[in-house]
């Protein structure tokens, strides 16, 4: 039984410093941690805030820990899902009109946020900025998935 890739790419901001940065993580969810949520069935945002598993990786711009997230990019998908399945639903993923809405491609599940504290010089291109930090990342994170 294969389990549940969480992904996020969070733009952040440190209150004290004013330093931002975009801090990326990956998350597994195995059978040792006793809970195995279904990507298809849970919501992304049910699985990013109550179960995002074991943090596996991270490329961090930001040390972790009191940051104030401005935007960010989750993504779900089962951990076994083909990377170049993965990485075609990352490409292709555009903003939805509805910006609740929570988009599926290739049997990976993605949301997007921006905050209205976010800049706006940032906005426009904020969702290709995220994108574009995780598909740099991406080597690191398919080593980190469960072989097919």
């Amino acid at each position: 039984m294969s389990g549940t890739m969480y992904l996020t790419a969070q733009r952040v901001t440190n209150p004290t410093t004013g330093a931002t940065g975009i801090n990326c993580f990956l998350h597994l969810h195995g059978r040792s941690l006793g809970i195995t949520p279904d990507w298809r069935f849970d919501d992304v945002n049910r699985i990013s805030n109550q179960y995002p598993g074991e943090k596996t990786a991270s490329k961090t711009d930001l040390s972790p820990g009191g940051n104030r997230v401005l935007s960010y990019l989750e993504i779900v998908s089962e951990d076994t899902t083909k990377p170049s399945d993965l990485l075609e639903a990352i490409t292709a993923f555009a903003e939805p009109p509805n910006p609740d809405e929570v988009v599926t491609r290739n049997d990976v599940s993605m949301f997007f946020f921006c905050s209205q504290a976010l800049p706006h010089e940032y906005r426009a291109n904020e969702l290709d900025v995220l994108k574009n930090r995780i598909l740099e990342w991406a080597p690191e994170i398919l080593r980190e998935l469960p072989a097919i």
